[in-house]
């Protein structure tokens, strides 16, 4: 792998609140060294490092519409604009409301061999339809980050139920409200 070594980029460090000028050093792969710059000589107008981003509403499309794009197109993309960490939505066909389906999304992305995290959202209910919970249980311990129906809404009787169960189960919960 390269040794790169990179002087004056702009660094954002949101957790320490800071940003401003610094080198660094990556070497197959891996940040080696980083040292903030102590003269403050540097622009934001060139090289930008920051910490991963996030995505918390992703569409890979992936299981049922691979022809419009996969779990690894959808995670090289991601990689591409500077996310680490994605996390797709439930409307798949099938959606992801049975465990076995929502374990599918991980473990594709597990075998592109990307560094991009892949998480998934389960539907809130059966196939999505808004009729009756999906088994809210069963897709947490397939590691879903939350419930939605994404695209459709969650009625609210029914919404109410997804709250509390997804709250006894410390999950969140996303509503296409209307």
């Amino acid at each position: 792998m390269a040794h790169l070594e990179l002087d004056r980029v702009w660094a954002v460090d949101p957790v320490a609140g800071r940003e401003g000028p610094a080198d660094l050093v990556v070497e197959g792969g891996r940040l080696t060294s980083f040292e903030w710059a102590s003269d403050g000589r540097g622009s934001r107008d060139g090289l930008v490092v920051t910490p991963g981003f996030t995505d918390l509403h992703a569409h890979f499309r992936e299981p049922g519409f691979e022809d419009a794009e996969t779990v690894a197109t959808g995670q090289d993309a991601a990689a591409h604009g500077g996310f680490t960490t994605v996390c797709v939505m439930a409307n798949t066909d099938p959606p992801l409301d049975e465990a076995a389906v929502l374990r599918e999304v991980p473990a594709r992305a597990s075998q592109s061999g990307s560094p991009v995290r892949v998480l998934a959202w389960g539907a809130a209910t059966q196939r999505r339809e808004g009729k009756a919970l999906a088994d809210l249980g069963d897709l947490a311990k397939a590691g879903a980050v939350g419930f939605s129906d994404d695209g459709a809404p969650i009625a609210g009787g029914l919404l109410r139920n997804v709250l509390a169960y997804a709250g006894m189960l410390g999950r969140l919960v996303a509503d296409h409200a209307e």
